[in-house]
């Protein structure tokens, strides 16, 4: 019987990064991987990366909105991706009202990837859940530029002005994550 040597460990809980995606469909989702694929670069050497997607309608479904919003409450980032910058959906908002009571003092980043013509009652239902659920709320498309996002862009310099490019997209450095 071969025993497992005493210096492999596993990654403590302040080594893993954990990253929720919430996406509409198979467009969104490629927009969120490429910001996904952008985290894996500038964080893989430092932390374990830990991926939990969720396509929105899923959402309406009770037993698996649970386990999203279970995902949600550890989350570090919590990338938010839809086809349209509308208003939230109703179950989206339910899901969201489920479980920010109790996410506890961890901090992260709410990501929304919308397009930059996104409603002001979004904007301002997303502040307000980042707000209660101690997420900076972020967006990487500017205001004004409908920019499209592609797997390619985290493997490319940046051009042009800030945020043009989801490669420019720099969170904040003050997550916990190495502190």
């Amino acid at each position: 019987m071969n025993a497992v040597p005493d210096s492999i460990d596993s990654p403590s809980a302040e080594e893993v990064c954990t990253i929720v995606a919430l996406y509409d469909g198979n467009v969104t989702r490629a927009r969120a991987m490429a910001a996904c694929d952008y985290l894996v670069h500038q964080f893989w050497p430092e932390l374990e990366l830990k991926f939990h997607w969720w396509r929105t309608d899923f959402l309406r479904d009770a037993a698996l909105a649970s386990v999203a919003a279970a995902n949600a409450l550890t989350a570090d980032f919590l990338i938010i991706c839809s086809e349209t910058g509308a208003e939230l959906s109703p179950a989206l908002e339910t899901w969201f009202e489920s479980w920010l009571s109790r996410r506890g003092e961890k901090s992260g980043a709410l990501v929304d990837l919308s397009p930059a013509s996104r409603s002001p009652a979004r904007e301002q239902f997303l502040r307000e859940a980042g707000r209660r659920g101690r997420f900076d709320y972020l967006t990487a498309v500017p205001a004004g530029s409908e920019s499209s996002f592609n797997s390619a862009a985290a493997d490319e310099k940046p051009s042009g002005s800030r945020n043009d490019r989801l490669s420019d997209f720099r969170p904040p450095t003050h997550y916990g994550l190495n502190e």
